[in-house]
């Protein structure tokens, strides 16, 4: 039982890292990048692409880009979810720098005693 739960835990640090990495640098590179760079390089939205309608994501991009500069009630017109999901992300990124990048630097280091 202890062996399959130490081993749930890691899989779960494992998986909570990757994850807290790509909303990480979500949230970071429209501070460090222009933003018609980023609009250029992001994905146009299949739904709209093919069906012309607009799914919950549509916005998204432009809505935390606006966030990035302040701009709330911009973002808020782009897409009603973006405030939520980005401080959710944003939540989450000081949780794992607080309490999951110390357990995985434990894992690691289990993995490299055993």
């Amino acid at each position: 039982m202890t062996e399959t739960k130490n081993k749930l835990q890691a899989e779960t640090i494992i998986i909570w890292t990757v994850l807290s990495i790509g909303t990480t640098a979500i949230l970071i590179v429209p501070l460090f990048t222009d933003k018609q760079t980023i609009l250029q390089n992001a994905p146009t939205c299949i739904s709209k692409k093919q069906f012309n309608t607009d799914c919950f994501m549509c916005g998204m991009t432009r809505a935390f880009i606006e966030i990035s500069g302040g701009n709330f009630t911009s973002a808020q017109t782009l897409n009603k979810g973006s405030i939520i999901l980005y401080f959710s992300f944003l939540f989450n990124t000081i949780l794992f720098f607080a309490f999951g990048r110390p357990k995985l630097f434990q894992l690691i280091k289990l993995i490299d005693d055993g």
